[in-house]
């Protein structure tokens, strides 16, 4: 069979499996990407570890998914995804010359690429920073360029967190930006224009909205990041349990559903 075949055929299969558990599981709708605008270069913003996934449902076709080098050590999980899926592989922390010139190849073929520009998931629930090259890339590769971005992501899945939540969880669809859009631009307004587009604060978010997100244990791991006690100062003194953060001197805390923190001081 033919690889892409392979990987379109996967892609159909898992996806309506997928959607109702997504839609269950984290409250999500999302706006569907019109199929028209292939072939496309899709970037969105990154919270959840299922973002994948998620974008997936969103797209409704076969997409290749832009990787981590971590997922080359997951042993048959590696294996099944680059059977039917084939993810393009990023070595973190290298200039990424040789998958940028495999994204660049995939669009010229005509095929769907997606990409988490940040790099890396938002650990305070604001999008990080665009690499510059990502305009120049997008520019460069003759096809669209669709932002995306999630929103409600962080607080579904906090960076810290060791539990899954439900609110609400919504993919939007920001801007479909033609190949003559991209030309007429330089490099500068294109990494602009996605970073106005992906931009997501998701405190400021939850100031506005006040959803709810309810779960298990939702204090668990937050010592990971909250290291430091308020009270003391002491390092390695805070333990969580349930929705409790607390320390040895005395200091305690209660994580909210709406991603507060509520202490005795």
């Amino acid at each position: 069979m033919d690889e892409h075949k392979r990987h379109v055929r996967a892609s159909a299969f898992f996806r309506p499996l997928v959607t109702p558990f997504l839609k269950h599981k984290f409250n999500y709708t999302y706006d569907p990407i019109p199929a028209s605008a292939s072939p496309y270069f899709l970037l969105c913003n990154h919270n959840l570890e299922m973002d994948p996934i998620l974008l997936g449902v969103a797209a409704g076709q076969q997409v290749y998914f832009v990787a981590s080098e971590h997922i080359m050590r997951k042993g048959f999980g590696t294996w099944f995804l680059l059977r039917y899926f084939k993810p393009i592989i990023h070595a973190k922390g290298k200039a990424g010359l040789q998958s940028s010139m495999e994204i660049l190849r995939t669009l010229k073929n005509g095929y769907n690429v997606a990409l988490f520009p940040e790099g890396n998931r938002s650990f305070n629930g604001v999008t990080a920073p665009i690499f510059p090259a990502t305009g120049k890339l997008a520019r460069r590769s003759g096809a669209s360029l669709v932002t995306y971005r999630m929103e409600g992501g962080y607080f579904s899945q906090p960076r810290w967190s060791l539990s899954l939540r439900r609110g609400k969880l919504h993919g939007k669809l920001v801007h479909i930006y033609t190949p003559e859009e991209l030309k007429s631009m330089t490099d500068a307004e294109v990494i602009a224009a996605i970073e106005r587009d992906l931009h997501e604060d998701a405190y400021a978010t939850q100031k506005r909205q006040r959803v709810a997100f309810h779960g298990h244990d939702l204090a668990a791991g937050l010592e990971s990041t909250l290291f430091t006690c308020p009270q003391c100062g002491k390092i390695g003194t805070l333990h969580t349990y349930h929705d409790t953060i607390e320390c040895t001197c005395g200091f305690t805390a209660e994580y909210d559903v709406y991603g507060g923190l509520h202490g005795s001081n």
